[in-house]
């Protein structure tokens, strides 16, 4: 049970009420001092301009734009002039549905009424919960929710969408999320805001300040982890502070590529993550990730935080350094941890493998050694840390390790996590991707080859990769093999199969798959409903007259599917050649002279007198006219075997008091191709 004490902030600075204030106290002495004075109201009317002008100004944008809920948001933000800061006060409690990206400019904002906060705070952490009264929610197939373009602020609003696009079946960067920062400058800011249901990230390329904001339940798509799968995922230092990160599916924070340098007036301390409550997420709850060696790579400051029960999906500490330079981690607290309120406290289990933070490096070439990071006066509750057994120009511990015992004898430890869709017999129907992790507890790894992470994105055989690690122990080896098959087969029935008219109640059916070892299932329409297993060749007996759709599909040795079955169409005929009575209409609903007709009637139906050709049922051969009338009324025609029944449903219901003539023309025919014996016609008439 989460807590739900709720509490109001307000955030430090100027509040535009006190101008108001001062100039309803001028305006009383105003007119206490010259009252019925023309020309002193025009100075009442001055000062309270004044304090609207004031308002707008500590606001920091040029003006507002009230947008009041009903109102089509994206329109309003995207045609404002964007020369001009423009604060977008929303109206709630209720959603703005947007069917094109937000595009706020620089200066803009986007603000929905100050609302309350759920506190998580405890001695170590002061986070706060958001919890605000307007959503903005992405349409589906949206690639993100709102782009952001120079200096832009949102505040107490929840943001949910973001859909995930494809190129050549593999993830498109930068979509996926709610809030695409890309364009942002290093001063925008977030306060009191909730992303969530995003495919890919909360937020992508984040530039800014985020204070006081919620991220949770992002990644929904698993094809985005290990590539932008993160609450919020950036390329250059951001600072996050006293908020609440939790149940993420890839990683809660997460700065990589070099996490390169913002400006050093905005944020001083780089990467600088504090005061946050960071739980229960898929992945790491912090990740420092390949930083360093380039002029402007960033560094690190992750302190105060409250660290617990990340990792579920794939082990890599509550707060993972990998491939990483410059980092202090300090006064962090890990474990098992109950927070909250009294009566509304939330128990969280501690990270996964008990890792509470692990500083490590894939040896990779083409990435950043693994250097100066420094790890001080966290709480470990009985969590380990990975890397402490590392030289101190690389890793520093507060809690030194004892030195290794002489003649180590254990080789190095590789552990791997391999994350994919595992289909049929061994087969992965999706990306995969192989984590290697490499440690040695007594003495230093002086080599390893082969354990670079890996992420496989196109189909393959069987292929076995090998990670190789040596330490003063020894040398370990540890391989995994991977095959992929994310492709459906094709299905094709042969040409001899039956088709058209036949006049033997057996039809017959071949069929074959691009894939060897594939295996089918078929259906035979209207007789069966479903699909069930079967083999080539495929016959059906004692057919009775009537018109069928043989369907057959493919299912490769992984388990895709084909998802275009094959199909063909055949009528059986068993009077063919001997067949040489016409077919004749034995009923009509409604029946002839028909009066007090509902115009909302559903069918007009004619009954026949033996089965008849369904492809000869037409909107050209049954038809209703108004009665002397040459249009014809728009209507849907369908043909029922199993009654020998056409049905004719009009598109609109009928008018009241008008007499209706239906028409059945001799273009219908049986299933032995003979024609109606006449034409067959019928008049109604509707009730008024």
């Amino acid at each position: 049970m989460q807590p739900h004490i709720k509490h109001s902030y307000t955030r430090i600075g100027f509040h535009s009420s006190s101008f108001g204030l001062k100039a309803a106290k001028l305006a009383e002495a105003t007119r206490g001092e010259w009252k019925g004075s023309l020309k002193h109201l025009v100075v009442l009317i001055g000062c309270l301009m004044i304090g609207v002008l004031a308002a707008v100004f500590w606001m920091g944008a040029d003006r507002v734009v009230p947008v009041t809920c009903g109102q089509d948001l994206d329109v309003i933000v995207n045609a404002d002039d964007p020369t001009i800061g423009t604060r977008f006060q929303l109206e709630g409690p209720c959603t703005y549905t947007v069917d094109t990206k937000l595009a706020p400019k620089n200066g803009d904002e986007i603000a929905g009424p100050k609302a309350t906060f759920i506190e998580r705070s405890t001695s170590t952490a002061s986070a706060l919960d958001p919890e605000p009264t307007v959503t903005i929610l992405g349409s589906e197939g949206l690639s993100n929710v709102i782009r952001a373009e120079g200096k832009v602020h949102l505040e107490w609003v929840k943001i949910v969408g973001g859909t995930g696009q494809y190129s050549g079946g593999s993830p498109v960067a930068g979509t996926g999320s709610a809030l695409a920062m890309g364009m942002a400058s290093n001063d925008s800011s977030l306060y009191a805001v909730h992303i969530t249901g995003n495919d890919g990230a909360g937020i992508t390329n984040a530039h800014g300040t985020f204070d006081s904001i919620e991220l949770s339940d992002t990644t929904q798509d698993p094809n985005f982890l290990g590539f932008i799968g993160s609450g919020l995922k950036a390329i250059t230092e951001v600072e996050v502070r006293n908020s609440y990160i939790h149940d993420n599916q890839g990683n809660g924070l997460w700065c990589d590529q070099f996490c390169h340098d913002s400006n050093e007036e905005l944020h001083p301390n780089g990467f600088w993550i504090h005061h946050n409550l960071v739980v229960n997420n898929g992945r790491a709850g912090i990740r420092f990730e390949r930083v360093g060696d380039v002029a402007d790579a960033g560094e690190a400051l992750i302190e105060n935080n409250e660290v617990h029960g990340n990792g579920t999906d794939a082990t890599r500490g509550g707060i993972d350094i990998r491939d990483a330079q410059d980092a202090p981690i300090q006064n962090n607290r890990f474990g098992a941890a109950t927070i909250g309120e009294v009566g509304y406290e939330v128990a969280y289990e501690p990270n996964a493998n008990g890792v509470a933070i692990r500083a490590t490096d894939s040896g990779r070439s083409d990435r950043p050694d693994l250097f100066n990071v420094d790890i001080v006066g966290n709480v470990l509750n009985g969590e380990t840390i990975v890397g402490c057994e590392q030289p101190d120009e690389i890793v520093v511990c507060s809690d030194a390790l004892p030195p290794p015992p002489p003649g180590d004898t254990t080789p190095p430890v590789i552990t791997k996590v391999v994350t994919g869709t595992l289909g049929n017999n061994g087969w992965y129907t999706s990306n995969v991707g192989v984590d290697w992790s490499v440690s040695d507890a007594e003495s230093a790894i002086s080599s390893q080859s082969g354990c670079g992470d890996l992420s496989v994105t196109s189909d393959q055989q069987e292929t076995t990769y090998t990670c190789t690690a040596t330490s003063a122990g020894g040398t370990s080896t540890e391989s995994v093999t991977i095959k992929r098959d994310a492709t459906p087969p094709e299905t094709t029935i042969s040409p001899d199969s039956s088709s058209g008219t036949i006049t033997t109640t057996t039809a017959t059916f071949g069929f074959s798959s691009n894939e060897t070892n594939s295996r089918f299932e078929c259906k035979l329409d209207p007789v069966e409903s479903a699909f069930s297993s079967c083999v080539s060749l495929k016959i059906y007996s004692s057919l009775a007259n009537s018109s069928y759709t043989f369907s057959v599909q493919a299912i490769d040795a992984a388990g895709n599917t084909d998802t275009s079955p094959a199909t063909r169409s055949f009528t059986v005929s068993t009077t063919q050649g001997g067949d040489t009575t016409a077919p004749t209409v034995i009923s009509t609903v409604p029946g002839p002279g028909a009066t007090g007709v509902s115009p909302t009637i559903n069918n007009i139906k004619a009954t026949f007198s033996e089965a008849m050709m369904a492809s000869s049922i037409t909107g050209q051969t049954f038809m209703l006219f108004k009665n002397g009338s040459t249009t014809k009324i728009a209507a849907k025609v369908s043909y029922d075997p199993s009654t020998r029944t056409a049905k004719l449903n009009p598109t609109n219901n009928l008018q009241r008091g008008v007499t209706y003539r239906a028409v059945l023309t001799t273009g219908a025919k049986d299933v032995a191709g003979i024609s109606l014996v006449q034409q067959k016609e019928w008049l109604f008439t509707v009730k008024r």
